[in-house]
């Protein structure tokens, strides 16, 4: 019997041994198996510049592409595009929508009062968030003040490396007298709110603890100037990170060590050192050879410690341990030679026991390259050529499939599309046409199709960003996690020591997941958000009394500025989803449930919209260089950018930037409008201060002495005019109209007047066809104060939500100047955007052309071409 049961065991086994050993095919065939089933997007944002002044428009086209191949990818509809401020906060978000070409571009409108700093451009869409914030688009902007020309902060920290609390003194000064502003009533700000401070000598002094905040920054308000600040330290602190090269550290071999070095805020530190062992014995020197970058080889020991003390440019000393050795492990080794990748095996292997089978895997963006056995004794050469330009990924598997080592790499070649850019003209006065002519071709001349972006900027204002563009992105940053300093300086030339750069880079950076671990096992990952393709309002009915679902009840959506009235049911679940629609921003969506048989004791819930958290954080640069320019040239740029964007608010608005110290404003305010129907003809409006002149009556007794015409019949229906159905008035609340006669007559008999702001009254009945689309109506609308809970006042059948609609299109302004009298004007053209073109299609032979009128400057212009040809290759060019 025990025989028996021995045979069956190993038949057993033996199949399930051999079932786990994975064929180079097979890995192959997994991983191509797992991307096809979750295929990622990738996003670049082309910007007309990026500095900006509050009251400025950010313009932007959003070029969306699958992650393989860079071709444009039209499967998601909307792609969100959010300004988040130092603090990580979101202070702008828009929903961009495909035109009918396929194609995503809009802009982002500044608040005027928009603190300075250097602030961050997110996008994404719904279905890149299956991946993660780490695969969202970001790109950094600074935004300067108005009265920065005229007012500088100055910012002063003190304490010492390691130091938990530390003290930080502001003052101001004014620019033009070079005198100190006496700073009294101002207001500090950490990312988790106000900061106490105390004054001495005109100046704020304030203590923070820069290790409880994701960014080391600190916002000031003083008067009607608002600047981020960064915190900084006199003795930086920082790390250094060793990291071998393919990420295990064999004992007995030469082996390769990468290294970087970071600061207290995440920025470069330019290092030097030594490697000593255990004993205090020298074994090796390094020092750093690009931002806080770089290797040395050596040879370590088994079973030994090692250790590494740094010195930075400060002179800082640091004591760093490093990776231990170990006999049994394996790591790849990829050499740049001519043209080609040679893969090597380093370590865990005998010399006594037979070779270990292993397979090598390269791939590129999930997309399977090579796949194929590799041993210790023989390295593996792959060609670059014909190999797409991006980030390599090396992988090596046991025979079970097991990832012992991995490497990255980075392929540069000559495989995007080239533009040729021809002006006109060779030079350009004021306000003249002028006129490019754009063509591209491949690297054999051939011609190419697409679509690009342009961008005209002043270049006495600014120089055109060459650190964030669609190569950085979409063939670099993309790829790797975490922040890249300077992306474009491994783009600046193809010199071997950028070439060197970016083998660091790749050393030393965290890469992009693909599931290859899961894939292996066939426990394959597939998305859970689809790809938005409209817009949804979901939600659910349920009982008031025991809480239990409602199935079938009738839920009644109502869009007043859409003119749309539609009823959706409830499912088995007790939930409903009204649904497909797409309508612009700002639609105001009013929802009303009863039971099937027509009751109002129900609860209803909205959905409201969520949108993914600001989790990771970059470092605050407000040194950073303006295109590339040195410091001392960019704070002239800065003042020349800033004094024509004072002068141009000044035409356009008849304002001028001052700051505001003991100013004391007399004049009144012309008040805006607050609520839309104040510009209904014929309407009555009583605002607050109005309302709190008049004796404490009920809300009924104070609309019968305000709106003439207006009565209650039998002392409960509101009608105006006369009692024919047609008359009678409807109730608008917080602009939800009001689709319910009992709780029409409810509001009105309940509502407090000492809780109300204000009161539109619409006495025309066409003019409420937008609030009640089937009839039209004269109506009450009633805007409660901020703060007024109207869970007392609202049913709980009844619910309004604003949701995030679409971006309505708007065409950036370019002035012509075809006539005499129009170059004649006497209005300055103070345009530090000449030009700006989202949409620009080739022929089919790929030409294109575009004109635009240069402004009043005598510098010269800069022109930034950006796009995406049909097959996907990168078009970049500048003139």
């Amino acid at each position: 019997m025990s025989k028996c049961i021995y045979f069956i065991l190993l038949a057993v086994i033996i199949p399930v041994f051999a079932q786990a050993q994975l064929s180079p095919d097979l890995v192959a065939t997994r991983l191509w198996q797992q991307t096809c089933l979750f295929p990622n997007e990738k996003i670049y944002l082309h910007t007309d510049r990026s500095l900006y002044m509050g009251g400025d428009t950010l313009w932007f086209r959003a070029y969306l592409v699958n992650a393989i191949n860079n071709q444009p990818e039209k499967t998601s509809r909307y792609i969100y595009t959010e300004l988040v401020n130092p603090f990580s906060k979101v202070v702008k978000r828009v929903k961009i929508k495909q035109d009918v070409e396929g194609l995503f571009y809009g802009y982002l409108p500044l608040d005027m009062d928009l603190p300075g700093g250097e602030y961050t451009v997110r996008a994404y869409t719904r279905y890149m968030e299956n991946s993660g914030e780490s695969f969202f688009f970001r790109k950094p902007v600074r935004v300067v003040q108005a009265l920065g020309k005229s007012v500088k902060a100055e910012v002063d920290f003190s304490g010492k490396a390691g130091q938990k609390q530390v003290k930080g003194v502001v003052c101001l000064k004014n620019m033009t007298s070079r005198q100190m502003i006496k700073l009294e009533n101002v207001s500090f700000f950490d990312e988790k709110g106000k900061i106490d401070y105390w004054t001495e000598d005109g100046q704020c002094h304030f203590k923070i603890t820069p290790d409880d905040y994701k960014q080391k920054v600190v916002k000031l308000e003083a008067a009607n100037f608002q600047q981020f600040l960064p915190v900084d330290l006199p003795e930086a602190d920082y790390h250094v990170a060793f990291l071998p090269e393919g990420g295990n550290l064999p004992a007995g071999v030469l082996s390769k060590m990468a290294f970087k070095a970071l600061n207290s805020w995440g920025q470069s530190e330019e290092v030097s050192g030594i490697v000593k062992d255990e004993s205090g014995n020298v074994v090796c020197k390094f020092q750093t050879t690009h931002a806080g970058m770089g290797t040395f080889n050596w040879i370590p020991e088994a079973g030994k410690k090692y250790y590494a003390e740094c010195t930075s440019e400060a002179g800082v000393t640091r004591r760093f341990d490093l990776p231990v050795a170990h006999q049994d492990v394996v790591s790849l080794n990829v050499i740049e030679n001519r043209g080609a990748y040679v893969v090597s095996i380093r370590g865990g292997q005998s010399l006594n026991e037979p070779p270990r089978p292993f397979t090598l895997l390269v791939h590129e963006r999930g997309l399977p390259l090579l796949a194929q056995e590799i041993d210790v004794e023989k390295p593996v050469r792959i060609k670059q050529e014909g190999i797409a330009s991006g980030v390599l990924h090396f992988v090596l598997l046991s025979s079970v499939g097991n990832i012992l080592s991995e490497r990255l790499a980075f392929v540069k070649n000559d495989d995007q599309a080239c533009l040729l850019l021809r002006p006109d003209k060779g030079t350009y006065g004021w306000r003249e046409k002028v006129n490019l002519s754009v063509a591209l071709q491949d690297v054999s001349g051939n011609p190419l199709t697409g679509s690009f972006s342009v961008s005209v900027t002043d270049t006495k204002d600014l120089l055109p960003d060459s650190t964030y563009t669609i190569y950085t992105s979409l063939l670099l940053t993309s790829e790797l996690k975490g922040y890249i300093e300077e992306p474009g300086w491994y783009f600046y030339s193809d010199e071997p020591f950028r070439r060197e750069g970016l083998d660091l880079l790749m050393l030393t950076q965290g890469w992009r997941s693909y599931r290859l671990e899961q894939a292996l096992v066939t426990d394959y990952q597939t998305p859970a958000i689809a790809p938005e393709l409209y817009q949804r309002l979901t939600g659910d009915v349920k009982r008031l009394v025991g809480n239990k679902v409602v199935k079938g009840a009738k839920v009644t959506v109502n869009i007043p500025d859409q003119g749309v009235l539609e009823e959706v049911k409830t499912d088995e679940e007790g939930c409903f989803d009204f649904s497909p629609f797409e309508f612009p921003d700002s639609a105001l969506y009013s929802v009303h449930a009863v039971s099937p048989k027509g009751s109002s004791n129900v609860l209803l819930s909205l959905s409201p919209e969520e949108y993914p958290a600001v989790e990771q954080a970059w470092p605050f640069m407000e040194e950073r260089h303006v295109a590339g320019r040195p410091l001392a040239e960019n704070v002239s740029v800065d003042v020349s950018f800033m004094d024509k964007s004072n002068r141009r608010v000044s035409y356009e608005n008849g304002l001028r930037s001052v700051f505001l110290e003991d100013v004391v404003v007399t004049a009144k305010k012309r008040k805006a409008p607050k609520t839309p129907y104040e510009t209904i003809q014929g309407s009555i409006t009583i605002r607050q201060e109005e309302i709190e002149q008049v004796p404490d009556m009920s809300l009924k007794t104070f609309l019968l002495s305000r709106f003439p015409g207006l009565y209650f019949k039998e002392n409960v229906v509101p009608y105006y005019r006369g009692d024919d159905p047609g008359n009678r008035v409807r109730v608008v609340l917080n602009e939800f109209p009001v689709n319910d006669s009992i709780m029409e007559n409810q509001l009105i008999q309940t509502l407090s007047l000492k809780d109300i702001e204000q009161i539109d009254i619409n006495r025309d009945r066409t003019a409420g066809l937008a609030w009640f689309p089937m009839t039209g109506a004269y109506f009450i609308a009633i805007k409660m104060r901020q703060g007024i809970s109207m869970a007392n006042y609202i049913p709980k059948n009844v619910g309004q939500i604003h949701l995030l609609g679409y971006q309505k299109p708007a065409a950036f302004y370019s002035p012509k100047y075809e006539t005499m009298q129009q170059q004649e004007n006497p209005m300055p053209d103070l345009r530090t955007t000449l030009y700006w073109n989202p949409k620009v299609q080739t022929d089919e032979q790929g030409n294109a052309s575009v004109e635009f009128y240069t402004a009043d400057s005598e510098a010269p212009f800069s022109v930034v071409i950006e796009g995406i040809t049909d097959d996907g290759r990168l078009i970049r060019g500048k003139w």
